[in-house]
């Protein structure tokens, strides 16, 4: 019989296996994930890393396996797409490759950073767990559920998710492996990416290296600015791979920018639609309008993006302005269908091409600016050649001369042209024999092109020009013709200097009738000067100018040269207007009239007191459209006067119309001046005179009231001492204005005296205050005094700055409903500065001046309200000036005005004491 095993020796054993087949599992696991490290170190990119991720992860087959990626939509909310998963033998259902799981549908949510993992042994009972997805995992069987971040640096990059059937599945060995292989990946991605962000970034360099330098050879090849603008944006599309790619010019005039060429189908469409953009507006608008690159990341996100319909892929864009220096031609905008789909260098590259592009348009630009002159020259250059020869042969026309011949005789001259369309000529050797000649035709031409004449060489059939003589022909061709042209110019030349220093000696002689015609303001004397220096300035026969006197439709002469001319006006000659002359015809058509020949013309009227008048022009003295009369010119040669004198003695004549019209209104202001201040005069002593008349019984009927009210005749009843107190005040208001009235016509005739002395202006302030308190405590407003230490006595007129400040004072009271009104002085500039502050009504800018006007109210209604004539701010001005100070006001409405003023320090005004005058009207 066997001997029992003990119990205790039983568990060393098992305990002795289970740590043997521990020891097995671990090594097993470390041997996978060496071999997982080391086929990762082999990985060269991210879809090799996640092959190896999921082909090692069949460690664990019970269990199924996703590599996923993070992505976000438009609005940044993350989701996971999944990029491998396999079920091994599992038996889990999983989602197809490129499928899109939302976070807040997914268990990442719940780790709690990524440097952490989530765990569930049972996760249809795990309360961590929505009830949503534990019926999801329910369906599939799903116990045990693990994920695990893949994280590269501080970036997130995605998430492996592990599933088993199996309770408890994960043990920490097993996650140990899982979290491990989660690393080991995200080493090798992070590895694989920084390799394929090397590997883009070199082919994105090598890219736009090529790039540049394709845009500058199609820059050099463009011929004009739109085969510029294809190449350009054809090149950007198609080497950089962009959604769209466009260029918009900035037309200044409409200030818009409006697409010029657009690349593709695409393009075309909106170049149909005549795409534009109003500057400012917009990504587009608003780097033409600004000159900076403007990006947007995401569109979708950007509040003034506007969608297009023909684009709608965009999610990001990019529209750097094309300019140089700081003026922009245009955008290059580019569209991307990715999110964030331009980085830095995208912007520096984009920012030296629209740089290159901006130099190329400018370079461009100019070139067709200089061809376009070119070729105007050029047409320019033949055109005046043209005109040149045809002037020129118009001033020979006389010698009836065409050409030349050359023969053995020597050089002839041709009175007619060679007919040289005939190619044939016969020249008779003998009377018995005549031998046929051909006539070789080369044009005369310039360098512009411009054919001036023909040149032919009779030749003999027998023996023609060789090749050589018809190239040395041609050559001398060329010369001959550069010769001839060059001599026509120089002897045009010659011809229209002298013509031109015969018009500067007439335009001179305009000028300085003009000159002597805008001096004199008398309109004898004018027009006597005028005919005069005309005569003797033009070396003309005779002079006169006829003025239009339009009660009787007759032209009187006012003025002729010379001792002849100056009779004929005293004798009084005249010339209806009806009448057949040379003089009225001008007058009549209000045109030059030109007769070089006056002896066979009808309506010429001869004098006895000028003989020898062979030639007459005449011109009317017009001002607008009224006549004023006419300027008659009369030469003692035939054929004297030519177009240009016409229009030399057109403009001298409108010079001196005007001259003429300046003269009597001259004359009539002087007039109208003179009888105005005599009605001025006369009005301000009847002011004064009526003034003083007024007074005396106002004083009687204002003193009479004051005894009646003081009881001095009785007793008043209660309704009799209401009347005489109206009669009273009204008696006063009605002095006040006979007062102003007075001062105004003193001040208007310049009597107005100032009384200087000492003024204590603290005093003063204070008297001011004093009196208008009871005005003040009836509106319920406070009195404020605010006075500089510096402030003590001025030299001024005590009444009159007493009269200022009270003008100003009651004016302030008088508009301003509550607050206050505030008196204040202070020294600027060692002048005295006096303001007076309220919290009134306020005046609007535009009626400022207004404020100062005569029998000027800016409000009817307020001023009819308040009281007042409208004289005692114009009068306050006008003292304030006689002292040599300043008045202005400040306001704004609804918060109150300040009426400021100042009054010059003693030894200023007393080296300098002002003169009365009129008061001044706006």
């Amino acid at each position: 019989m066997s001997k029992p095993k003990t119990p205790k020796k039983t568990s060393s054993t098992d305990a002795v296996v289970d740590l043997e087949r521990q020891l097995q599992e671990a090594l097993a696991v470390q041997k996978k994930q060496l071999e997982v490290g080391r086929a990762l170190a082999l990985a060269q990119d991210k879809e090799e890393v996640l092959n190896i991720l999921l082909a090692k992860a069949d460690y664990y087959p019970q269990a199924a396996l996703s590599i996923t990626y993070l992505d976000a939509n438009v609005n940044g909310e993350p989701f996971d797409v999944i990029m491998r998963q396999s079920a091994f033998k599992s038996g889990i259902p999983t989602l197809a490759e490129g499928a899109e799981t939302a976070w807040n549908n997914s268990l990442i949510s719940q780790l709690d950073s990524v440097a952490s993992y989530f765990v569930s042994h049972d996760i249809t009972d795990d309360s961590r767990v929505n009830q949503n997805i534990q019926k999801r995992f329910d369906s599939m069987a799903v116990k045990g559920f693990a994920i695990f971040p893949i994280i590269s640096g501080d970036d997130w990059l995605g998430n492996m998710a592990v599933m088993t059937k199996e309770e408890n599945f994960f043990t920490e060995q097993v996650l140990s492996f899982y979290r491990l292989l989660a690393e080991q990946g995200s080493m090798a991605l992070r590895g694989a990416r920084l390799c394929d962000d090397m590997k883009m970034t070199l082919r994105r360099r090598s890219q736009e290296v090529s790039l540049t330098i394709q845009i500058a050879q199609e820059i050099a090849a463009a011929s004009n600015l739109m085969d510029l603008y294809k190449r350009v944006v054809n090149q950007i599309k198609e080497q950089l791979h962009y959604y769209h790619v466009q260029i918009l010019r900035y037309d200044p005039f409409l200030d818009t920018v409006a697409l010029i060429y657009g690349y593709g189908e695409t393009g075309q469409k909106m170049l149909d639609l005549n795409h534009s953009m109003p500057l400012g507006v917009s990504l587009i608008g608003t780097a033409a309008a600004s000159g900076k690159t403007i990006y947007q990341a995401n569109v979708q996100a950007a509040p003034d993006w506007q969608p297009n319909p023909l684009l709608s892929k965009t999610k990001s864009e990019i529209a750097v302005p094309i300019k140089l220096k700081n003026q922009v031609f245009g955008v290059l905008d580019i569209h991307s269908e990715w999110l964030n789909g331009f980085s830095d260098n995208d912007h520096l590259l984009l920012e030296g091409l629209c740089g290159q592009i901006a130099v190329a348009i400018d370079n461009t630009r100019l070139r067709e600016e200089m061809d376009a002159r070119v070729e105007e020259l050029t047409t320019l250059q033949r055109y005046m050649s043209r005109e040149g020869w045809e002037s020129y042969r118009a001033s020979k026309s006389k010698a009836a001369l065409s050409g030349y011949q050359f023969d053995h005789q020597g050089v002839t001259p041709l009175a007619n042209a060679l007919d040289l369309e005939s190619t044939e000529a016969i020249e008779a050797d003998t009377p018995e024999t005549a031998v046929a000649k051909q006539t070789k035709e080369m044009p005369l031409a310039v360098i512009s092109g411009e054919v001036i004449g023909k040149i032919g060489v009779v030749e003999d059939e027998e023996n023609p020009l060789t090749n050589e003589e018809i190239e040395f022909i041609q050559s001398v061709s060329t010369q001959v013709a550069e010769a001839l042209e060059a001599a026509r110019l120089f002897e045009q030349t010659q011809d229209a200097l002298s013509e031109q220093e015969r018009l500067s000696t007439q335009l001179e002689t305009v000028a300085q009738v003009s000159t002597a015609a805008s001096t004199v303001l008398e309109v004898d004397v004018l027009l006597q000067a005028v005919t005069d220096l005309t005569k003797d300035s033009f070396g003309l026969y005779h002079t006169h100018i006829y003025l239009l006197n339009p009660d009787n439709n007759t032209l009187v002469l006012r003025a002729g040269a010379d001792q002849v001319g100056r009779l004929m006006t005293l004798e009084g000659h005249t010339i209806d207007l009806n009448h057949e002359s040379v003089v009225a015809r001008a007058a009549r058509t209000k045109d030059g009239i030109v007769e070089n020949n006056v002896r066979k013309i009808v309506d010429f009227l001869p004098n006895p007191l000028l003989p020898q008048t062979q030639a007459e022009l005449a011109v009317p003295l017009v001002v607008g459209e009224n006549l004023i009369g006419v300027l008659d010119l009369q030469a003692d040669q035939i054929d004297f006067f030519t177009e240009e004198d016409v229009n030399i003695h057109r403009t001298l004549a409108s010079q001196i119309a005007v001259a003429v019209q300046n003269a009597i209104l001259f004359a009539e202001q002087v007039e109208t001046s003179e009888k105005l201040r005599e009605v001025d005069r006369l009005k301000s002593e009847f002011l004064a005179s009526m003034s003083h008349e007024l007074r005396t019984p106002l004083n009687s009927i204002i003193g009479f009231a004051d005894v009646l009210l003081e009881g001095l005749d009785g007793e008043l009843n209660e309704r009799m001492e209401e009347d005489v107190s109206l009669i009273r005040n009204s008696g006063h208001h009605l002095r006040e204005l006979i007062g102003d009235i007075l001062d105004m016509s003193k001040i208007e005739s310049g009597r107005m005296e100032m009384r200087y002395e000492n003024v204590d202006m603290n005093q003063m302030g204070n008297d001011i205050l004093a009196n208008a308190a009871p005005l003040a405590e009836a509106k319920n407003l406070a009195l404020r005094f605010n006075i500089s230490d510096e402030i003590g006595i001025i030299e001024a007129d005590r009444m009159r700055i007493r009269q200022v400040l009270w003008n100003i004072m009651g004016n302030a009271i008088k508009f301003t409903e509550k607050g206050s009104v505030t008196l204040s002085m202070e020294l600027k500039n060692n002048n005295l500065l006096v303001g007076v502050h309220d919290t009134g009504i306020g005046i609007e800018a535009e009626h400022i001046p207004i404020v100062f006007e005569q029998f000027r109210q800016i409000d009817g209604k307020l001023n009819r309200s308040a009281g007042g004539t409208g004289l005692g701010l114009p009068i306050t001005k006008k003292l304030v000036e006689l002292h040599g100070g300043e008045i202005w006001i400040e306001s704004t409405i609804g918060i109150g005005s300040s009426f400021w003023f100042t009054i010059p320090s003693a030894q200023r005004f007393r080296k300098q004491k002002p003169r009365t005058g009129p008061l001044e009207e706006t």
